[in-house]
């Protein structure tokens, strides 16, 4: 199965940093739906086995940590200005995140997951089509999508199914 670890974006959240979708070119995205809205702390790969979930979970539950706050500001693509696949909205937890994440990378080692550089976003929409997005990105390098706070019980291991119309994601 495809899957990835991540934290839930809250709905009002998600749904603030969605109306930047409306300012991009309609063909040249793929919207990404504000309930699928996450901060992707891992992702697996698409060769998750049924029997590796169980002992996933165990190691999302041993990491420990106090709860901490979450900005949502900014806007960026990746993989950068000149070749744009991806429209994010940044994360900032003062580092908390990036601990969090090396710290789940360093605990998966016992599985041979690909490893991947890791930048805290939330995805907003994936480019289809090449498009120039600098002016887009400059206005709103600023802005401000709102806060939230992850506790423990917050990070979740979910699966991804793509659909015709767009990926579903379940909480395992």
């Amino acid at each position: 199965m495809r899957a990835f670890i991540a934290i839930d974006v809250p709905r009002d959240i998600a749904v603030n940093a969605a109306k930047l979708q409306l300012e991009l070119p309609q063909d040249s995205i793929k919207p990404v739906d504000p309930a699928n809205m996450h901060l992707t702390l891992r992702f697996l790969g698409n060769d998750v086995k049924d029997e590796q979930v169980s002992r996933i979970k165990e190691i999302i539950a041993s990491v420990k940590f106090e709860p901490f706050v979450v900005k949502c500001k900014s806007v960026g693509v990746f993989p950068n200005p000149h070749y744009v696949r991806a429209v994010w909205v940044g994360a900032d937890s003062g580092g908390k995140i990036e601990e969090i994440n090396r710290e789940i990378n360093r605990k998966l080692q016992e599985f041979e997951f690909e490893d991947e550089p890791f930048m805290s976003h939330i995805t907003v929409s994936r480019v289809r089509k090449r498009v120039d997005l600098s002016d887009f990105v400059s206005k709103h390098a600023n802005d401000s999508f709102g806060e939230f706070t992850v506790k423990e019980n917050g990070i979740k291991l979910k699966r991804s199914i793509f659909t015709s119309n767009r990926p579903i994601h379940t909480t395992l």
